[in-house]
C-alpha cells in the first residue's frame, strides 16, 4: 500500500549499483530506514538535511520499506550551494541520527528540527550555529542540564548540574567556563573566549548521556573547516 509522509534527510548507504539505503527522520514515524530504487540517478535530492516529501510502500513480508518518489519540499538553496553549510548540515545530520532511535511519531520534534534546517540555510552566524544547535536539542533528546543552585560555580557534565557547591570527580567543569556554559544553556549566549571549549565540554556532554554516540567523522571534517 502506497504511502507519503515528509522527512529528514540524514544518512544513505549503498545497496546496490543504483539504489542506497536511506536514512529519513520523519514526520509521521521518527527514525526510518528505506530501500531507495535508482537513488544514486536521482540523488539531486540526498543531501544532508534536505526536508523532502516521498512516497513508498511496504509490503507485509518485507520490513524495509521502499521509496519510489522523493521531492524537495523546502527551498534549502544556500545549504545546498555554501559548502560551509552543507559541512554543518553533514555534521548536524550525524548528531540527529546519533541522537534519535524512536519509531514513534513526534511532530513537535519534526516541526523544530525543520525549524532548525530553515535558520541554518538563512543565518549568517555560521560560526556559532553547531554549538547553539547541540545546546537547543537537548531538551528534545532529554538531556537538557538543571540548574541546582542560583549561584553557578560548577558544572557536573555526568549529573547533568550546574551548582554551588564542589564535588569531587573528574566530569566537573568550574569557574568562568561553567558560569558561561549556564548562560550558553539559559539564554543561548556564546562567549568567544570560551567557544572551543564550550562546544568539546557539549560534544563530552552528549557523549556521557546518549548511547554509541560517535560523531568523530563528521566532526573532524567541522573543526578542519571551521578553524
Amino acid at each position: 500500500m502506497k504511502q507519503n509522509d515528509y522527512g529528514i534527510f540524514l544518512h544513505r548507504s549503498s545497496f546496490s549499483e543504483s539504489s542506497v539505503i536511506a536514512t529519513f527522520y520523519t514526520k509521521n514515524g521518527g527514525l526510518q530506514k528505506y530501500l531507495f530504487q535508482g537513488a544514486k540517478k536521482k540523488n539531486h535530492t540526498l543531501f544532508p538535511l534536505n526536508v523532502c516529501e516521498f512516497t513508498y510502500y511496504g509490503r507485509p513480508d518485507s520490513e524495509l520499506k521502499k521509496i519510489t518518489q522523493a521531492d524537495s519540499a523546502v527551498v534549502l538553496d544556500d545549504i545546498l550551494m555554501n559548502p560551509l553549510k552543507s559541512i554543518i548540515a553533514f555534521f548536524m545530520a550525524d548528531v540527529i541520527r546519533q541522537a534519535l532511535n524512536s519509531t514513534e511519531k513526534e511532530e513537535q520534534l519534526f516541526n523544530f528540527l525543520v525549524q532548525s534546517i530553515e535558520a541554518l540555510n538563512k543565518t549568517n552566524d555560521v560560526a556559532n550555529f553547531p554549538l547553539l544547535f547541540l545546546v537547543k536539542f537537548t531538551p528534545w533528546i532529554g538531556i537538557q542540564p538543571n540548574a541546582i543552585d542560583e549561584q553557578i560555580l560548577y558544572f557536573n557534565l555526568r549529573d547533568g548540574e550546574f551548582h554551588a557547591d564542589y564535588r569531587a570527580g573528574e566530569w566537573c567543569i568550574e569557574g568562568d567556563l561553567a558560569k558561561g556554559l549556564s548562560e550558553l544553556f539559559e539564554m543561548n549566549k556564546v562567549e568567544a573566549k570560551f567557544k572551543k571549549q564550550m562546544f568539546d565540554v557539549v560534544l563530552n556532554y552528549y557523549e556521557l548521556h546518549i548511547p554509541r554516540f560517535d560523531v568523530s567523522r563528521s566532526l573532524s571534517i567541522l573543526k578542519e573547516t571551521l578553524t
